[in-house]
Order: C-alpha cells, then structure tokens, then sequence
C-alpha cells in the first residue's frame, strides 16, 4: 500500500507541478512531459495486473479447498482443526480483497477502469455476494438476514466489478461487528434499484460519515478494533458504483448503535449493453 500512497502523492505533486509551468513550457515539451507520464502509468498498471494475477490463481485455489474442508468434504474436522482453517479462510479472503482492491486503485485514479455492461439480475448477483460472505460471518457466528422483492427488472452492469463493490461493502459490516447480525435486503423505489446493509457494530460517529467513503479513510473506533485494514474497500466500491450512474451513502445513529449502507442502481441508464 506504500508503493500505491507514494504513487499518488506524486502525482498530484507532479499535477501541481504542471498547473505552475504549464505557461513557461512550448507546446512540444508539454506535448512531451504528458507522453512521459502516460509511459509511466501504463508501466505502472501493467506491473499491477501481472502481479494481481499472478496472486489471485493460488488465493483462489486455496480458498476452495479450505471451503471444502470447512464443509465436511474430506471428512469430519476436530473443534481445534476447524478452528485453525477458519481463521486461514478469513486471512486468505482478506488476501484476495486487498489483490482485488490492489489491482483497481491505480485504474480508478487515472481514470482508466474499464466496465463490461450487461443486462443481469441485481437480486442474482447480491445473493452471490452473501453466500460469498455468508461463511466469514459464520466464523464470527453472525447471521446474515436476506430479503429480496420480487419480481425486480435487470439492471446493466459489469458484473465482477459490482460483485467487488458489494462484497467489499458487506466484509466492512462483518468486520466491524462483533455480535449481533447482518441484514441484507433488495427492492425497487421508482426508477432505481436500493440495496441497504445493516449491522449490529460499532456505528459511525457524524463526523466520520462525510468522509468515509474518502481513499485511506477509516473511523477512529474502526482503527481500534480492525488494525488490519487500509480504507481502500469503501472507496473502491463507491467508485465502482459511481461508474455505475449509482450511488452509495452510510447511516448511523452513533458509535455502537450500528450502520446501515445503501446502494442505489438506476433500472436504466445510457450504458451500451
């Protein structure tokens, strides 16, 4: 994450650099300077999705025979086997986020993420992403209550990249929550799609709220009880569904009384199937 942080604070050095210039330079060197700084970032991306790729192939193999075990495939594990593969699950779920996160942060920053827009089932691929979750929550003996409303119409989306955003929005809620429960829930208001999730945890302080979604942003309780993270999950799925024509807000009534985030998807917007 260093690497990345330093990466974008020289760019916006460099940026600020090139408002201050911009006047003394000829159109050549100026011409010259933006070519030497998209080398730079092509470099800098192809890097990254080599390395993602190359990470993720062995996280995902990993996380299917952990699953397996975790289910009884191979045979009844004892209270301390189990207990030692849960926590390999959950490490290695957070390795293949942090990858995921990894790999599209640069790309969203020089605005260069790309989208596959299709039509798909909004309650399809939500359910997707609890069943997903739903064994990291069963580690921390959290239910995940699912409602969805039926029939609802499809939406154009890319169908990975908001699996990430909801996925990353629902690993906030089971990290950050110690007891209580998870409730997921899909309808349709008017024109758009709303997903809301909820969670029994620590909740946000007011203050946070206009923040959070910011790159490298965490609340000050989030710190205390999750050293771990790097308050990238958030950003990313908020720009993910920004690219989306979408938007993402959070909700709470204070520390300790829980949150609640929720994504609105517009039914139809002016992406090319």
């Amino acid at each position: 994450m260093a690497v990345l942080a330093n990466f974008f604070m020289m760019t916006k050095k460099r940026n600020a650099r090139s408002v201050v210039t911009r006047r003394g330079r000829s159109k050549a060197s100026q011409k010259t300077h933006i070519h030497h700084q998209e080398l730079l970032t092509k470099e800098l991306l192809g890097f990254l999705a080599l390395f993602s790729h190359q990470l993720r192939t062995p996280l995902s193999i990993v996380k299917g025979y952990v699953a397996m075990l975790l289910d009884g495939t191979f045979g009844e594990l004892s209270f301390t086997q189990k207990k030692a593969f849960e926590k390999i699950f959950t490490a290695n779920e957070r390795m293949i986020r942090l990858v995921n996160n990894f790999l599209d942060l640069p790309r969203i920053h020089v605005g260069t993420m790309e989208y596959n827009f299709e039509p798909i089932s909004p309650t399809e691929l939500l359910s997707h992403a609890v069943a997903e979750a739903r064994l990291q929550a069963d580690i921390k003996k959290l239910p995940i209550e699912w409602f969805a409303e039926n029939p609802l119409p499809k939406i154009l989306a890319d169908r990975e990249n908001l699996l990430q955003a909801l996925s990353n929005i629902l690993d906030n809620a089971i990290k950050y929550t110690k007891k209580g429960k998870i409730s997921v829930s899909i309808s349709k208001k008017e024109d758009h799609v709303l997903i809301s999730i909820s969670d029994t945890g620590v909740g946000i302080l007011s203050e946070d709220l206009p923040k959070l979604f910011n790159k490298f942003m965490r609340g000050e309780d989030m710190r205390r009880l999750y050293r771990e993270g790097r308050g990238l999950g958030l950003y990313i799925a908020r720009q993910i569904i920004k690219g989306h024509d979408g938007k993402v807000w959070a909700e709470s009534p204070g520390l300790g009384k829980g949150s609640t985030f929720f994504i609105e998807l517009p039914i139809t917007n002016n992406k090319n199937e």
